[in-house]
């Protein structure tokens, strides 16, 4: 079974881009990496004891203060979340702007 998340193209062609010129700090700054989004990687590293809570959030101010199953449910939807609204911002303001401001914009962030 293959499961998609249908993103624009334009936001995915730039996101490759910057992972391309930045490395793999781009992708783990803006929680963007394959073990930010996929949901049994999140819940691996979540259920290992030796593994801090500020390692397991996307965002590093979240107020994570148990291991338990509400934060561990909070937790896994925050990359794939923060993914969809960044790919929304990226169309709206293509659609307003154009997608070098577009682009200007997803880098600056």
């Amino acid at each position: 079974m293959e499961i998609k998340v249908n993103l624009n193209k334009n936001f995915v062609a730039a996101t490759n881009r910057m992972a391309k010129k930045y490395g793999e700090t781009f992708a783990r700054l803006n929680s963007f990496s394959n073990d930010r989004l996929n949901y049994s990687e999140f819940i691996d590293r979540f259920t290992q004891d030796n593994t801090a809570l500020v390692d397991i959030a996307t965002n590093p101010t979240a107020n994570m203060a148990a291991k338990d199953i509400v934060t561990m449910r909070n937790g896994m939807n925050e990359a794939n979340q923060k993914l969809i609204c960044f790919n929304k911002m990226y169309y709206e303001i293509t659609k307003k702007y154009g997608r070098e401001e577009a682009n200007s914009w997803l880098e600056a962030n």
